[in-house]
């Protein structure tokens, strides 16, 4: 009897064509003959798995297998399936791909140049340094060059020989068995790790690594009007590049801290003041903070409810254009919690006065108010 294709790859009947694609290169791996221990017996089974791929890979022939269980061209417990040349092997890519997956791929005649590794440094600035720009310190590790053997691991003329596993190619072929045949596959020595050449008399300083970790020092200037995620490179800071490659880069991310005072939307500003009652009925000149430090006054009309936002044009924060945001002030009534007897009746007074003046207040009603503002709301 046919073993089943699902179980064979080891799939659901609802597998999609992604699962069965993946179960199939899980298996190769499995059975490949560098892997398995008995080798005879894992090419029965690759067999299998190229039918069972073969005939599920292919959407006609799995719909034909799901309704008649057995492959297009052959009755139940027949002949061989249809694979249509090696189109049941899911054509030669997915073999070789699994290969690569397994580290067997490469045929580039020793190691190539290679930029370092980038390095990342985060820097926390204020509000206040976001909007005039400043300079920082900044301090990283990274791995350099030996300063002792120049990067080469040792100091002695004699100290590097060719690697005798590859004979300095840096890659050895190797023949594969596919089950169907076999292939020569280049790839890169496992002695040498693909650079043609060991290090036989160490360096003292890097111990033959050819690297040694350092701390760098170094100043950089943060602009106007950065905001939190932004970011600055120093090119070729990072670290040393391998086989005489260049240099990676520092990338530094900028992290503005909140400021208890404001509220930044990009380059706009919000700014919550708190008013009296008496200046919100019958307005005032207060003054307002800004993150520049210069003196602001803000002019509030009488009636001003709680929750008025008056915006300054161009007092927000810069941009990395040089354009400068709003500042939206927010404001906030205060209303007194704690009233003794005498304010309690100033205020009935007030309130009585209000309903009388409600459609038009006299000159004697604003007079009334500025003679309880002291007693009452600015006690």
């Amino acid at each position: 009897m046919a073993d089943d294709y699902y179980s064979v790859l080891g799939v659901s009947r609802d597998a999609s064509d992604d699962d069965i694609k993946k179960a199939y290169r899980r298996l190769v791996r499995k059975y490949h003959p560098d892997v398995a221990e008995d080798k005879d017996k894992a090419q029965a089974e690759m067999i299998k798995v190229n039918e069972a791929y073969g005939i599920l890979s292919d959407p006609d022939k799995r719909a034909y297998y799901d309704q008649y269980g057995s492959a297009p061209g052959r009755g139940p417990g027949g002949g061989g399936a249809d694979f249509g040349g090696f189109s049941g092997f899911g054509g030669f890519g997915d073999i070789f791909e699994s290969f690569m997956n397994m580290g067997m791929g490469g045929s580039r005649g020793g190691r190539q140049p290679r930029r370092g590794r980038d390095i990342r440094v985060a820097v926390s600035i204020t509000l206040e340094e976001a909007y005039t720009g400043c300079k920082k310190d900044i301090e990283f590790s990274v791995l350099e060059n030996c300063s002792e053997c120049r990067g080469k691991g040792s100091t002695e003329a004699d100290g590097i020989k060719d690697c005798e596993t590859c004979r300095g190619q840096g890659q050895i072929r190797r023949t594969i068995n596919i089950g169907f045949g076999s292939i020569a596959q280049a790839m890169e020595c496992p002695d040498c790790g693909g650079v043609g050449k060991k290090v036989v008399k160490p360096c003292k300083e890097c111990k033959g690594r050819g690297k040694v970790k350092i701390t760098k020092r170094r100043e950089v200037t943060v602009p106007a009007g950065v905001e939190t995620g932004n970011g600055l490179r120093l090119s070729g800071e990072g670290e040393a590049g391998a086989e005489g490659g260049p240099n990676g880069n520092v990338n530094i991310i900028i992290d503005v801290k909140d400021d208890k005072r404001f509220e930044r939307d990009g380059a706009d500003l919000l700014y919550r003041k708190k008013i009296t009652f008496t200046e919100a009925a019958l307005g005032a000149d207060v003054e307002i903070e800004q993150v520049s430090g210069d003196p602001q006054t803000l002019k509030i009309p009488a009636g001003t409810q709680s929750g008025t936002v008056f915006r300054i044009r161009g007092k927000g924060m810069p941009d990395l254009r040089g354009y400068f945001g709003d500042m939206h002030v927010l404001v906030q009534v205060m209303v007194p919690t704690k009233l003794n007897k005498e304010q309690k009746k100033l205020l009935e007074e007030f309130a009585k006065a209000g309903s009388q003046e409600a459609k038009e207040p006299s000159k004697g009603f604003f007079e009334k108010l500025k003679e309880i503002k002291d007693a009452v709301f600015n006690s």
